[in-house]
């Protein structure tokens, strides 16, 4: 399972982490290798609808119109050829397990959902950027109760591609991911913009607006 802070990161404007951010979501199979191979080593990763839509929240809001431009075909591509399970919050069972989490390990309201998601769509990992979600005894915690490992993605050794096109086209390199991601890192890059930073500050104007 994945959150938002994996999901902008790639495109951050630290290699290292970038790295390990686009690498996570680069494993992530595609709907035809899925189909091809159903019980192979292919990975996927889900995500609630809540976390897709503070991308979505953190693009129009904290973005000028032309970098949005550069995103969403990239998204749009990403989401079209990847196998994301994307799950909703207001199931019953997902409420009781989360309110339970959240007030047997003291942990956000955040990282009680992600767990229950996990627990209840049987992830073995889970892969964030959030520190409270991080923390040690937290962590711990999880993996003992629920064999569930939280976790940054690892670093390897290289960046990996972005890989395939499904769709026949001469134009293909408006739907090439790789070459989609390039173009919106590229310009983010020369703006120095930074989108988990951008994450982390509309997370904290929606906390204070709540205690208000």
């Amino acid at each position: 399972m994945y959150d938002a802070s994996i999901h902008v990161w790639q495109f951050s404007l630290d290699d290292e982490t970038r790295i390990r951010c686009k690498n996570s979501q680069v494993a992530i199979a595609s709907k035809k290798e899925l189909v091809q191979c159903l019980w192979d080593t292919n990975v996927i990763w889900v995500v609630s609808y809540v976390e897709n839509t503070e991308v979505d929240n953190l693009i129009w809001e904290t973005l000028s119109r032309s970098d949005q431009d550069v995103f969403y075909p990239w998204m749009d591509v990403y989401h079209t050829i990847k196998h994301i399970q994307k799950v909703r919050d207001s199931d019953t069972s997902f409420k009781r397990l989360s309110l339970d989490i959240e007030d047997r390990y003291w942990c956000s309201s955040t990282g009680a959902s992600m767990i229950a998601w996990a627990v209840l769509t049987w992830c073995s990992e889970v892969h964030t950027l959030y520190e409270d979600i991080l923390d040690t005894n937290f962590v711990d915690a999880i993996q003992k109760t629920y064999g569930i490992v939280i976790t940054k993605p690892p670093l390897l050794k290289k960046e990996l591609l972005y890989t395939g096109v499904d769709f026949d086209t001469k134009d293909w390199r408006q739907f090439d991911l790789e070459n989609l991601y390039n173009v919106a890192m590229s310009q983010y890059r020369s703006k120095g913009i930074d989108l988990l930073d951008n994450l982390f500050a509309l997370r904290r104007n929606l906390q204070s607006s709540y205690s208000e």
